[in-house]
């Protein structure tokens, strides 16, 4: 079974937010734009961890 992390820093306008694994290597990071839901930031940053 894959197990999967993620971290949000949210600023007033946008959120670094990072993937990791189980193991807490840091797979992913992303800034992404205010108003984005925590599901919508999962999905954005495992796709573009996924697609790599």
């Amino acid at each position: 079974m894959l197990v999967l992390f993620i971290g949000d820093d949210w600023a007033e306008d946008h959120h670094d937010v990072e993937l990791q694994d189980e193991t807490g290597r840091r797979l992913a990071t992303a800034r992404l734009p205010d108003g984005l839901t925590p599901y919508a930031m999962g999905c954005l940053i495992c796709y573009r961890r996924l697609t790599k």
